[in-house]
């Protein structure tokens, strides 16, 4: 199997991805066979799905985000903390990144059929009103900004690595330690 060919490779860092439903598996599968390398990845890594399917195989882990990191029912921004507080209260779990970029997204595109204004809502139509998008608040992160140039929308990012003995904070991102910031 690949996992096999990665042991015999001894590598120091493998980059993980996948999504949390395979990747905490993945990981653990990893780890039994003797796997010790530093894992690194992107926002699928940290979901509350690979956190809780890998458990203390995750710790001191490192993965960059392309996610919010002010979100916390303790937030100043009270329209963030209630955000917070009532998924936590839906769900019973923090939102991940991912959950948060899906709020994004369905916020954007929100925005998006505003400005159509009446317009029909053709591909065309929807891709202009996208690209009209400037300095749009999500609160979640920092504004939101689309042109004809422009179409990855956030980019702002923050490399993080999950703390050892985890416990019940004002949000998932308590548990982690900001490396770096973009």
């Amino acid at each position: 199997s690949g996992l096999i060919k990665l042991r015999d490779a001894k590598p120091d860092v493998v980059f993980a991805v996948g999504v949390g439903s395979d990747l905490g598996p993945m990981i653990r599968s990893a780890r039994k066979l003797g796997i010790d390398a530093e894992l690194v990845g992107f926002s699928s890594l940290f979901t509350t799905e690979t956190i809780r399917t890998a458990g203390k195989l995750l710790d001191n882990v490192t993965g960059f985000f392309y996610t919010p990191v002010r979100v916390a029912s303790d937030s100043e921004d009270k329209e963030v903390a209630d955000l917070t507080k009532r998924y936590k209260e839906k769900y019973g779990e923090w939102p991940d990144g991912i959950a948060l970029q899906g709020y994004e997204g369905v916020l954007v595109i929100a925005e998006a059929i505003k400005k159509l204004d009446g317009d029909e809502p053709t591909p065309e139509n929807l891709v202009k009103a996208l690209e009209s998008i400037k300095n749009f608040d999500v609160k979640t992160r920092k504004p939101i900004t689309f042109g004809p140039n422009d179409r990855e929308g956030a980019t702002e990012g923050v490399l993080m690595k999950l703390l050892p003995g985890r416990e019940e904070t004002t949000s998932l991102w308590g548990n982690f330690e900001i490396v770096a910031a973009e």
